[in-house]
């Protein structure tokens, strides 16, 4: 079951990967998006292969404390976020910006 869905995302990274290699041809800015996306890809895959190992009755144990720190981050973005397209449901950490509201 595992290898399946991991056939399927990675037909479906390689069709966005197309689509993305053909933009950048007509227009030149495109091109970092190439590169960016390619990288994420790895990135995410590798996170895929860390929680693939992680025994799911850790998950279960701690679900709790996930949920109090997920509503913890939402109550935070209303006095520490940020507005972007109208929407205060961003948090700036340094360089990187998070969506607690995601």
């Amino acid at each position: 079951m595992k290898t399946k869905i991991i056939f399927i995302l990675i037909i479906l990274m390689l069709f966005s990967l197309i689509n993305n290699y053909s933009a950048s041809f007509i227009m030149t800015s495109y091109q970092n998006y190439f590169i960016k996306e390619l990288i994420w890809y790895v990135l995410c895959f590798f996170i895929i292969y860390l929680m693939s190992k992680i025994n799911i009755e850790i998950l279960f144990k701690y679900s709790f404390y996930f949920y109090i720190l997920g509503n913890i981050l939402l109550l935070l973005t209303l006095f520490i976020g940020i507005n972007v397209n109208g929407s205060k449901s961003w948090i700036i950490l340094g360089p990187f910006g998070f969506q607690p509201s995601e």
